[in-house]
């Protein structure tokens, strides 16, 4: 699964909440806002969807998206991180329920009710997408056949 798929998805909640620029360019709200949270970031690349701004860059090292209102009122962070840098709880978990499973796919998520995780695991026949509950376990989300 996509990165891009998953995203769009847990963002579908967060896009009623914008208002709508017919013009399609950054409002200098939403660029002000991105500025003052990420000073250090570089390649920064700014897209519009529907009614939101998707911006794209590096900060430290690592790439990120984060998505903002028309407004400037930042709605959610993502990166795609590797399974290293998931909670011990949650690594374990994978390891010990879907040992015969690979990571084909891993996100965390950021906004303001904390931060969790998507993971996609595959085998031969399927994809399995979990989203974390916080830091602690992992909720079937959806479950695609190959």
């Amino acid at each position: 699964m996509k990165p891009l798929f998953i995203l769009l998805t847990v963002l579908s909640s967060f896009m009623a909440q914008a208002k709508n620029n017919p013009g399609g360019e950054v409002t200098p709200a939403a660029l002000k806002s991105f500025s003052t949270t990420f000073a250090q970031a570089s390649d920064v690349t700014w897209t519009a969807i529907d009614d939101m701004y998707k911006v794209s860059f590096q900060v430290a090292g690592q790439y990120a998206a984060a998505y903002y209102s028309n407004n400037g009122n930042l709605m959610v962070v993502t990166r795609n991180i590797s399974s290293l840098q998931l909670p011990v709880v949650l690594l374990a978990s994978i390891k010990k329920d879907y040992n015969q499973r690979w990571i084909s796919d891993l996100v965390e998520v950021s906004d303001e009710n904390g931060t969790y995780y998507y993971v996609t695991l595959e085998d031969a026949d399927q994809k399995l997408i979990l989203k974390s509950d916080g830091a602690t376990r992992w909720n079937k989300y959806q479950k695609y056949e190959k």
